[in-house]
């Protein structure tokens, strides 16, 4: 390894991949913004440098971060190379087009990668479908292997494509995807979707079984998504167990029969159609719709989604999203008897009954200590990250025109239901509210709630974190504003 070492330092290669031979783990952190890279970006020239001594290397399951750096279309040869070796790999924001996507797509195809970033790259229509046809083609990107799990689940489990130009010729492969059996994707990341992409997503979630993270950004949103985490689909079958739907209609409708065995009007059996329904529920429980164009209808769907015992959603960002007082009472009134509750299916352990969860990569909260984020070059060090936080119910809602009603009333929220962790609420107003021709004499003082709120979680065993561009006095006394960084919500993190 000494070797490979001063090979590296002859050709001036960066400092953090010069690190990674020196102790090597399965994170190579290559990302462009850190303070030892972003003077001298990583080019093409440099990656196939690089690629040389990994390809001699051969590690095994390598997550490679290439972000924000100066990479174009002539790096898919070195890309293509290092393909066998990766368990993940992100080229967000660099120079790469659809010729990128038409030089990989036959080696992506055969690849089994787990973790794949593309966003902030200008792909296109052509491109954004040519990279799904070749993910929906891949046999092991979508459905996987036996061994691991107890299903064959695929093995693409993280696929981010914002801004991207993701297209409506993708949105259809997308579509294939989401609906097959044993897709394993579990955190999609999309932006600017049209309505007919939107459309096709909420398609493929009603039958989806495996995404866990959703983000669509800067979108007119498509409520049907929402709907379709958890509704009935059709399936072809002769057996029907015990929890299906059907079952219940069809035992109705016997004691129905039943009692009319006397009346001449008896109706007719239904003929057999070969067509069953089931429950099909998306264990989604992080869901970012930052920059989407709605209103409280967002919050009303949300409402009847965590209404559901079939429910697992746990972080919600609604960042920018004018939702406005009525959005935000909706909300609170939703989660304020809302628990936490985790997925319990075949898809989180293996054929021995053993978890396959890696907490080394999944967080489902927020980042919340000092040395695991840099602040000035926003890059998570993972080599730092000691693990997730407790995944509890973490919340997002900067931006939204929320008043003294709706903080107040999430300030109860929080008050109340102590599996509130998180909570972000910068630039909504903060002053006092007071009521309209219904509550002319009612008064919201959502400073004074929220003073009461942090005293009485203080003596509780679950601190709650709260980002709102606020800070208290020395003596507690008031409120001042303050810009402070808020908290990254994050679910699988490898990236970024």
């Amino acid at each position: 390894m000494a070797d490979f070492v001063q090979q590296a330092i002859d050709n001036q290669l960066p400092e953090p991949f010069i690190e990674y031979l020196r102790t090597p783990s399965s994170y190579l952190n290559l990302f462009g913004a850190q303070k030892f890279i972003f003077k001298n970006r990583i080019t093409d020239e440099i990656l196939q440098k690089i690629a040389q001594i990994l390809i001699e290397i051969q590690p095994q399951h390598l997550v490679l971060d290439l972000g924000c750096n100066l990479l174009t279309d002539k790096c898919a040869t070195s890309i293509i190379q290092l393909l066998p070796f990766l368990y993940g790999l992100s080229l967000r924001s660099n120079q790469i087009t659809e010729l990128f996507c038409q030089e990989i797509k036959s080696d992506l195809q055969q690849s089994s990668i787990n973790y794949l970033s593309l966003s902030e790259n200008n792909l296109g229509s052509v491109g954004t479908e040519m990279l799904m046809e070749a993910i929906a083609h891949g046999y092991q990107l979508s459905y996987g292997v036996a061994g691991e799990r107890s299903q064959p689940y695929g093995c693409l489990q993280y696929l981010d494509l914002k801004k991207t130009g993701f297209s409506e010729p993708a949105s259809v492969w997308l579509e294939r995807i989401l609906v097959a059996r044993f897709c394993g994707l579990r955190e999609l990341q999309l932006s600017e979707l049209s309505g007919e992409c939107q459309r096709r997503l909420a398609l493929g979630i009603s039958y989806n079984t495996s995404i866990e993270a959703l983000t669509i950004k800067g979108s007119e949103f498509d409520l049907d998504i929402i709907k379709n985490l958890v509704t009935e689909v059709a399936i072809d079958g002769e057996e029907l167990e015990e929890k299906d739907v059907i079952n219940k209609r069809i035992n109705d409708m016997k004691r129905i029969q039943q009692r009319q065995t006397q009346r001449q009007d008896l109706p007719k059996p239904l003929p057999k159609s070969g067509a069953y329904l089931r429950l099909s529920v998306t264990p989604l429980r992080f869901l970012d719709l930052t920059g989407c164009k709605g209103c409280f209808d967002i919050c009303y769907e949300l409402k009847e989604h965590l209404a559901k015992q079939e429910s697992v959603l746990t972080s919600i960002i609604l960042d920018g999203v004018n939702i406005k007082n009525q959005g935000a009472s909706l909300l609170a009134e939703a989660l304020l008897k809302y628990q936490f509750r985790t997925p319990q299916n075949d898809f989180y352990i293996n054929c021995n009954g053993q978890s396959v969860i890696n907490n080394k990569f999944e967080l489902f909260g927020f980042i919340d200590t000092d040395e695991s984020y840099d602040q000035h070059y926003k890059n998570i060090t993972f080599q730092q990250f000691n693990g997730p936080q407790v995944a509890l119910i973490n919340l997002s809602l900067k931006r939204c025109g929320i008043k003294g009603q709706g903080l107040s009333t999430i300030a109860l929220l929080a008050k109340y239901n102590d599996e509130v962790a998180y909570i972000s609420l910068d630039q909504n107003d903060f002053d006092t509210e007071k009521g309209d021709t219904v509550n002319a004499q009612k008064v919201w003082y959502p400073k004074l709630e929220w003073e009461t709120t942090f005293s009485v979680r203080s003596q509780t065993k679950r601190k709650i974190v709260c980002d709102f561009g606020l800070k208290r006095t020395a003596d507690l006394t008031q409120i001042q504003y303050y810009r402070e960084y808020s908290r990254i919500l994050k679910a699988l993190s490898l990236f970024e």
